[in-house]
């Protein structure tokens, strides 16, 4: 058991390590970070945001970020954040699936509600 919890402690510090040195620091940045564009050629390069939804209760608020084959999760509470990436395909018009981690939800969007169907959830657009 002792083995065990070492090992869980070892990962929390590698998951711990890996998230702070992904993080940039923005203060000098004069730009909206927040949103993400390709340039205007489409090239290669980061990929353009294609819809944002969000939803929000009293513990934490919860956002999705579709780019253009991948999302993005992020789950943000007084216990902190926590962000996953996955694919999606199908339609922001209708219906889809997103997976992450392995694991497949279907989505239907109808105007500006996006809605895990499995967990009856509903986001609200926000770009």
């Amino acid at each position: 058991m002792k083995r065990f919890f070492n090992v869980c402690a070892i990962l929390l510090a590698i998951c711990l390590a890996a998230s702070f040195v992904s993080c940039k620091n923005d203060d000098d940045d004069d730009d909206d970070s927040s949103v993400v564009t390709a340039d205007s050629s489409g090239a290669a390069g980061d990929p353009s945001v294609v819809a944002v939804y969000t939803y929000s209760e009293e513990i934490g608020t919860e956002t999705y970020t579709f780019y253009d084959k991948t999302v993005t999760r992020v789950y943000v509470s007084n216990y902190g954040t926590t962000t996953v990436s996955g694919t999606w395909t199908g339609s922001l018009s209708g219906t889809g699936t997103i997976t992450i981690n392995g694991n497949t939800v279907n989505f239907s969007v109808s105007g500006d509600i996006l809605t895990i169907v499995e967990l009856n959830m509903r986001y609200t657009k926000l770009q």
